[in-house]
């Protein structure tokens, strides 16, 4: 159990596991295809990138401030 300003393990390994994966992915693989193929590469290496950058910064927002749950209206 993470405790409130840790981030959670799961989401943060498997963020930098697909940024990881995604260079990998749009760097080394595409190059060796041609066509179709390199582009589904690179648009996939490219996907995994964003989706690695989304969970990553997600892990970090957990406990956001937000103004509208601090109201008062009492």
């Amino acid at each position: 159990m993470t405790t409130k300003n840790q981030p959670a393990p799961l989401t943060t390994t498997s963020g930098i596991a697909m940024i990881i994966l995604g260079i990998a992915t749009a760097q080394f693989v595409a190059p060796h295809f041609d066509g179709f193929v390199k582009g589904m590469a690179q648009g996939a290496g490219i996907a995994l990138i964003i989706l690695g950058v989304y969970f990553l910064a997600s892990s970090f927002r957990k406990d956001a401030w937000l103004p509208s749950r601090e109201r008062d209206d009492d």
